[in-house]
């Protein structure tokens, strides 16, 4: 019995370092495997079923490209890997050509059958494979912001895909490709411009103006009738007519599409959407009321920077009732406090986010009150650029307990103690300060603890730091 002690203890040891595995990432769970022969054992029992590699942490850590390769060799040679995400390692992980592709190669050749999702965002330089491809399963890709994207060879080869992310791809092989290896049982496309690192779908007149584009889209209504979710942002060429032939979306994303408006009401129609982004699109009040007529399922409406006025926004609020999310912010028509406080008064504890930045004169300190009252399951607030708001704000966003982001861009008063209060009583992961003013209730060393504390959104980082030096 004496002698079976230790075989029973090491076992039960063994046990326990696999229930710890479990909860290891890839990294963690890679650098087990690292220790001894026995841990190596434990960090393979379970497969490596979903990978992330993100930037953030791969940074911080200063991992070279060659570790990197190194951990996915030895994670794709385990087998079993079903998602597989080396998002945004973008330059500052790879800074060489050559080691760039060959972290490419890696993740190409070395990947089984069992991959079903791949994310590749944002590598500076995404080159063609040698070899054809073994991702014959593959169902979701996301090649988002990789301008060079060899596209037609890799719908050539990925045939079961019903998810493709090609946003922020601006060559014309990206249309040539989905033109010529279109997938059949695509369920959600996106393509188009990339508001994360691109200023203006103008910038690229050729793309974005290309007649191809209209093809495409039509060939899509015909070759894939099972396709529910479609963003086009930025194609100025796009108009309401080239998707009349589109029977079964559910969410759709124009933003930047000057003319889709003409004839939208007819998309609308045919369609049941649940999201709908129809941001500088140019609609006005009676593209709102065809929205309240046909789309009582909306859950989601973006419809900033457009001419809507009271009277749109009335008949939203009669005619989707289940509607969680919408953004009114710089509105080019006239909206007023009535107009924001129907909609606080028609969705109250349902409504979940309120875009109301960019209305001056409007917001004011008293309507701020009276929508927090109205909603108090707000999890999404866009406020800036309301200079009439007050440092009091901050104290009556405590109410709102779900509160996850704030978008506080431009705002005179940013109470630091008041933040760090509405921190502690609420859920904010996400707060949103870029181009403050420069004003004595926030130094710049407050701003940089609050930087640290949230994730901050620094679109012009140099000139929020200007204003306090």
């Amino acid at each position: 019995m004496n002698e079976a002690a230790p075989l029973i203890s090491r076992v039960q040891e063994v046990e326990v370092l696999k229930i710890i595995a479990r909860y290891l990432d890839v990294l963690d769970k890679w650098r087990l495997g690292l220790v001894c022969r026995a841990f190596r054992e434990v960090s393979r029992q379970d497969p490596y079923e979903r990978v992330v590699l993100k930037e953030e942490r791969e940074c911080a850590e200063r991992r070279s490209t060659a570790q990197m390769i190194q951990v996915l060799l030895s994670v794709l040679r385990v087998g079993g890997c079903r998602v597989l995400n080396v998002d945004g390692l973008k330059s500052k992980t790879m800074p060489h050509h050559a080691m760039s592709k060959h972290l490419l190669d890696t993740v190409w050749h070395h990947s089984s059958e069992t991959l079903e999702s791949l994310s590749l965002r944002f590598f500076p330089t995404l080159l063609q494979p040698s070899e054809p491809l073994k991702l014959i399963n593959l169902k979701t890709l996301n090649l988002r912001g990789c301008k060079d994207a060899p596209v037609s060879f890799i719908l050539q080869h990925c045939t079961a895909l019903t998810e493709l992310d090609l946003r922020g791809c601006p060559e014309m092989g990206t249309i040539d490709g989905l033109m010529a290896y279109v997938p059949s049982g695509l369920r959600r496309l996106s393509i188009g411009w990339d508001s994360e690192f691109q200023e203006s779908p103008d910038a690229i007149n050729d793309f974005y103006n290309s007649p191809k584009v209209v093809e495409m889209l039509k060939k899509l209504a015909v070759e894939c009738s099972s396709l529910s979710s479609l963003e086009v942002p930025g194609f100025a060429c796009v108009q309401g007519d080239t998707m009349q032939d589109m029977r079964s979306l559910t969410s759709l994303d124009v933003c930047n599409c000057s003319l889709v408006s003409d004839s939208l009401a007819t998309v609308l129609r045919d369609n049941s959407f649940q999201h709908l982004n129809l941001r500088v699109t140019g609609i006005t009040d009676s593209i709102m009321q065809s929205i309240a007529l046909h789309c009582k399922g909306l859950k989601s409406l973006n419809v900033s920077c457009t001419m809507i006025s009271d009277v749109g926004l009335a008949a939203v609020a009669e005619g989707c009732p289940v509607l969680q999310s919408i953004d009114l912010c710089y509105p080019e028509g006239h909206v007023t406090e009535k107009g924001i406080l129907t909609v606080c008064r028609t969705y109250g504890k349902d409504l979940r986010m309120l875009g109301i930045a960019g209305l001056q004169g409007v917001v004011t300190d008293e309507l701020l009150a009276e929508a927090v009252a109205l909603c108090p399951s707000m999890r999404c607030l866009a406020i800036g650029g309301n200079h009439m708001l007050t440092a009091e704000i901050w104290g009556m966003l405590r109410q709102l307990k779900c509160l996850k982001r704030v978008v506080a861009h431009g705002l005179e008063f940013i109470n630091y103690e008041e933040v760090l209060r509405l921190a502690e009583c609420t859920n904010l992961q996400q707060l949103d300060l870029y181009n403050v003013l420069p004003n004595p209730t926030l130094t710049l060393s407050q701003l940089n603890i609050l930087r640290q504390r949230f994730p901050f959104d620094w679109r012009n980082v140099e000139a929020v730091h200007n204003c306090f030096c």
